[in-house]
């Protein structure tokens, strides 16, 4: 399956070069800060998952954009990327002779691989050769790993719908080469879990640096 879906997107964007649709091509490197938030639906439920992954979880994310219809005021990026989010609980380790700790943490892990595919609307201004702009749109989410630490009651889904927002700047003059600015939102359509005890829902915020190769 995930062989098939890579030959349709190489034989689109082949497609999309020969009709001269492809405006820019490029990578994109980013910092990923991720959360996890947690809804209890019964007061039995003896562990506080919210309280329980409070910390963020810091980790990379890479992709690949095309830029598509370059207008003077609207562009059109499509991207694909690789995301890893979750949530972490530093976790004090105790002992018998040390109830309270013994300067020692374990970290509590739960995270998840994402391959994400999205279509953004880009509203810019153009200040001279640099431009500024909004980003907005849909994505969808494929769960390559489940490496949680913690088993919620049902195997998680592998494909989830999500959207993304924000603001960014491409400057074409200030070094010898164009670069991309950008932070985003990333949020979920749907749950990663939703069962009769609780629900499990996953956020993130980007700030990505973007290279051009066309």
């Amino acid at each position: 399956m995930k062989t098939k879906t890579l030959l349709i997107t190489i034989l689109l964007c082949s497609n999309f070069s020969q009709a001269q649709i492809i405006k820019n091509v490029g990578v994109k490197l980013g910092v990923n800060s991720s959360k996890l938030n947690f809804t209890n639906y019964q007061d039995e439920i003896f562990v506080d998952f919210d309280e329980l992954f409070k910390e963020r979880r810091a980790d990379i994310n890479v992709g690949i954009f095309i830029h598509s219809f370059d207008m003077e005021y609207l562009d059109l990026e499509t991207e694909l990327s690789y995301n890893k989010e979750g949530s972490e609980y530093p976790m004090v380790v105790t002992t018998v002779e040390n109830p309270d700790g013994i300067d020692e943490e374990v970290i509590l892990d739960n995270e998840y691989d994402f391959l994400k595919f999205g279509i953004n609307l880009r509203p810019q201004i153009n200040l001279g050769e640099q431009k500024l702009f909004l980003t907005a749109g849909p994505s969808i989410n494929y769960l390559l790993r489940d490496r949680g630490q913690f088993y919620f009651g049902e195997k998680l889904k592998k494909v989830y719908w999500g959207y993304n927002f924000g603001i960014g700047a491409q400057l074409n003059s200030l070094l010898s080469f164009p670069l991309l600015l950008e932070i985003k939102y990333n949020g979920y359509l749907s749950k990663l879990v939703d069962n009769s005890r609780y629900k499990m829902e996953a956020s993130s915020v980007q700030f990505n640096v973007g290279l051009f190769i066309k």
